[in-house]
C-alpha cells in the first residue's frame, strides 16, 4: 500500500482502505495505516467513520496469534482516535460509531492470555487490561482500578487485584474509575465450583475504560430528556468475567466514578442498552454521591470542596456510566430573561391588583358579565403570577440544591392549575364575547356564572388530580419544580391545545362579525374623525380579545423546536410575564369610564383632605357639607354613565 500518486486527503484514503480486501498478508500494516490517518482527528468527518467502521469490522475477521496483539494495539489506537472526533460529526454517524465500539468489545474478548498473564494497553481515551485471573481469587473479590490523569490515559495506572475488604482503593486521590467485584459473583460463573476440583482454573476478566462518553451516543437521551439537559458525565467502565453472561446478581458490583465535570446534580447510575441504543437505569441503583448535593438536600449554599465521587451498584454486567443534569451556566442572555420574566411578573401583580381594585369598587363595572369573567380572570392570572414567583425563587440556586417532594409538588400543582384556569377563563372570555358579537339572540344562559366558575375551576382542578396521580413521582422535577415532560405534554400542553384551538375559532369568528359591522358601518355617510375612530376601537377591540383568548401562549409550543427557541424565547417571556401590564392598559387606561372613576376617586380625596382642613379651622361648615353632597352626586351620576358612549363630564365643585 504505496502512497504514490497525486495526493490524496483523508477521506479519500480511508475510502480506498474501506475497498481493500483484508488478508493475511496485509491486516498489520493496514490497521497501522488507518491508526495513523485518524490521529488527526480535525480532518475526520461522518462519512470517513463510516469508512473506518468498515476497515477495522473487516480487520476485527483475523485472530491469528502473530498478529493479534500488533493489531489489537491498531484497533485500540483508532477508537481512541475516533472518541477525539468533534461530537457534530460523531452524532452524524453515530451507527457508525456503534459499529466501531462493538467490533472493539469483539476484539478485545479474542485476545490470547496465558494462564495467570496479562494484556494492558492505555491510549490518550481509553485503557485495557485483560487479566487471567484464578478462580481462588474471584472467590475472595476483587478490585479492579484505573489510576492517572483522565485527559490522557497513556500513562495510567490499570490494575486487578484481590479484594482486601478496606475498600481503601476506592479512596486514592487521583481514582479515574474503581470496581468492587463480590465473592458472590462466583455463583453466577457455571466455571466456579465452590470447594469443587475447578477452584484452581483461571477466568478472563477484561476491564476497559473510556475517558469520556463520547462514542456512546443515545438519540433517545437527547430527544426525551424530560424537560431538562442530562447526558452521561463521567467516564465509561467496560467490564466482562468469563464468556458467560452475568444478570440478576444477589448482591451488586460496585463502580466508583469521579465526574467529567464538577457541580452537576441528580446523578443517576446507568447502563449502555446495546440493543436499544441508549442509557437505562434497569438494574442500577445510587449509592452514594460524595460531595454531590442529593434530592434530599435542604441547603442551597455554594457546592462542597469535598472531592466529587459517585458510587453505584448495578446487579449485571456491561458498559457503565453516571447521567446528570448538564445543562451550561446561565449565560447572560438567561440571566437577563430571568430579570426580565421577575420583573414582568411583579409588574403584571401590581397591575392587576390595580385593575381589580378599580372593577370590584365601581357598582356597574362589577354587576355586569363580561366584566364579571374579567374579575375571575384576573384573579386567576394574579394567583398564576404570584405562584410562579414562587416556584421561580426556588430554583434560585439552580442546580445547586433539590426542593423537597413535598413543596416542590404542591408548587407545581398550583402552577399547573392556574395556568389551565387562567386558559379556560380565557375560553369562557371567548365564548361570552361569541355570544355577544356573533350570536347575539337566545344567549341568556341562567346562572352563567356559577356553570361558568364550575367549568374554569373544576376542569383544571381534575386534570391536575389525574394528572398526579397517574405520574406520581414522575409528576414534578425536584430541581426545577415543574412538570416532567410527560406530564407536561398529557396534563397541560393537550388540554391547553384544545382551548387555544377553540378560542381561535371563536377569535375568528369574531374578527369576521367586526369586519361585517364595518363594512355595513361604511356605507353610511359620516365624518371622517368618526370613521377614524370607529377603525381604531375595532383595532383595540381585536387586541382585547387576541389578548384574552390567549394566543400569545402559542408562541410557547415554538419553544419546543430547537431552531426557534432563541428567537422565540424573550418574544414569549415578554408576551406572558407582562400580560397583566397589558391587561391593565387594555381594560383600564384605554376604556374612559375607567379613566373618569379614576378621576373623580382623585378629585373626591382631595376634596375630603380639603373639607378636612377647613373642618380644624371651624370657618367652612356650611361649604364642606355642599362639597360632599356635591361629590357624592358626581360619584352617582358617574356611575349612571354607559361605558359603550365617550361622554365628556364637566365637574365644578364650589369650595
Amino acid at each position: 500500500m504505496d502512497n504514490c500518486g497525486p495526493f490524496r486527503n483523508v477521506s479519500d484514503l480511508l475510502s480506498q482502505f474501506s475497498e481493500v480486501n483484508v488478508s493475511d498478508e496485509n491486516v498489520a500494516t493496514l490497521s497501522e495505516e488507518v491508526s495513523v490517518l485518524t490521529s488527526n482527528t480535525d480532518d475526520i468527518v461522518s462519512d470517513d467513520i463510516s469508512s473506518i467502521a468498515t476497515i477495522i469490522s473487516n480487520i476485527g475477521q483475523f485472530t491469528q496469534t502473530n498478529y493479534s496483539e500488533k493489531v489489537t494495539a491498531s484497533i485500540v489506537a483508532i477508537v481512541s482516535n475516533i472518541a477525539q472526533v468533534n461530537s457534530t460529526q460523531l452524532e452524524s454517524a453515530s451507527d457508525s460509531v456503534s459499529k466501531v465500539v462493538s467490533v472493539f468489545e469483539k476484539r478485545i474478548k479474542s485476545i490470547p492470555v496465558e494462564a495467570g498473564g496479562n494484556f494492558t494497553i492505555q491510549q490518550p481515551n481509553i485503557a485495557v487490561q485483560v487479566k487471567s485471573v484464578s478462580t481462588n481469587a474471584i472467590l475472595k473479590g476483587l478490585v479492579l482500578s484505573l489510576t492517572g490523569d483522565r485527559s490522557d490515559l497513556t500513562n495510567s495506572d490499570t490494575s486487578i487485584q484481590t479484594s482486601k475488604g478496606d475498600h481503601a482503593e476506592a479512596t486514592q486521590p487521583n481514582n479515574i474509575a474503581v470496581v468492587n467485584i463480590p465473592s458472590a459473583i462466583s455463583f453466577a460463573l457455571p466455571s466456579i465450583s465452590r470447594g469443587s476440583s475447578n477452584s484452581g482454573g483461571y477466568v478472563r476478566v477484561i476491564f476497559s475504560v473510556f475517558s469520556s462518553p463520547a462514542l456512546f451516543i443515545s438519540k433517545s437521551l437527547k430527544n426525551t430528556s424530560e424537560g431538562t439537559n442530562r447526558s452521561a458525565n463521567t467516564p465509561v467502565i467496560s467490564l466482562s468475567i468469563g464468556n458467560e453472561t452475568i444478570a440478576n446478581l444477589t448482591e451488586p458490583i460496585n463502580f466508583t466514578f469521579t465526574p467529567i465535570e464538577t457541580g452537576l446534580p441528580n446523578p443517576s447510575c446507568s447502563y449502555w442498552d446495546v440493543g436499544f441504543r441508549g442509557w437505562s437505569q434497569e438494574g442500577c441503583h445510587l449509592i452514594s454521591a460524595s460531595g454531590i448535593r442529593s434530592p434530599d438536600d435542604d441547603n442551597c449554599g455554594p457546592p462542597s470542596n469535598e472531592k466529587e465521587e459517585i458510587v453505584c451498584g448495578c446487579n449485571h454486567l456491561t458498559n457503565f456510566a453516571v447521567l446528570m443534569d448538564t445543562s451550561r451556566e446561565d449565560g447572560p442572555s438567561e440571566q437577563a430573561y430571568e430579570v426580565l420574566t421577575y420583573i414582568g411578573c411583579c409588574i403584571s401583580i401590581v397591575s392587576l391588583l390595580v385593575t381589580l381594585a378599580t372593577y370590584i369598587s365601581n357598582r356597574v363595572l362589577r354587576g355586569k358579565q363580561t366584566n364579571q369573567i374579567f374579575i375571575c380572570l384576573c384573579l386567576t392570572l394574579l394567583c398564576l403570577y404570584v405562584s410562579f414567583i414562587v416556584m421561580m425563587s426556588l430554583d434560585s440556586a439552580k442546580r445547586q440544591c433539590h426542593v423537597k417532594a413535598g413543596p416542590c409538588g404542591f408548587i407545581t400543582a398550583l402552577v399547573h392549575f392556574f395556568v389551565l384556569s387562567s386558559i379556560t377563563w380565557m375560553g369562557v372570555e371567548g365564548y361570552n364575547t361569541y355570544l355577544i358579537i356573533v350570536k347575539i339572540f337566545d344567549t341568556y344562559i341562567p346562572q352563567f356564572m356559577v356553570k361558568a366558575g364550575a367549568v374554569a375551576w373544576g376542569i383544571p382542578a381534575m386534570i391536575v388530580i389525574i394528572t398526579g396521580a397517574i405520574a406520581q413521582d414522575k409528576y414534578a422535577h425536584e430541581d426545577l419544580c415543574f412538570l416532567q415532560l410527560w406530564a407536561q405534554i398529557g396534563g397541560l400542553l393537550i388540554p391547553m391545545t384544545i382551548i387555544i384551538l377553540f378560542n381561535v375559532v371563536i377569535f375568528a369568528l369574531v374578527v369576521r362579525q367586526l369586519m361585517k359591522s364595518s363594512n355595513v358601518a361604511g356605507r353610511v355617510k359620516r365624518e371622517a374623525k368618526v370613521e377614524r375612530r370607529e377603525s381604531i376601537e375595532r383595532v383595540q377591540n381585536a387586541i382585547c380579545i387576541l389578548l384574552l383568548l390567549g394566543l400569545t401562549w402559542i408562541t410557547g409550543y415554538f419553544l419546543m423546536i430547537r431552531e426557534f427557541s432563541q428567537v422565540i424565547e424573550p418574544i414569549f417571556i415578554v408576551l406572558n410575564s407582562f400580560q397583566g401590564l397589558f391587561i391593565f392598559l387594555l381594560y383600564c387606561v384605554r376604556k374612559p369610564m375607567v379613566r373618569k372613576q379614576w378621576g373623580l376617586t382623585c378629585l373626591a380625596a382631595r376634596v375630603r383632605r380639603q373639607d378636612v382642613t377647613t373642618s380644624s379651622s371651624g370657618t367652612h361648615s356650611s361649604k364642606n357639607t355642599s362639597s360632599s353632597a356635591a361629590t357624592d352626586v358626581v360619584l352617582v351620576s358617574m356611575s349612571k354613565i354607559p361605558e359603550e358612549k365617550n361622554i365628556e363630564v364637566s365637574i365644578h365643585v364650589k369650595l
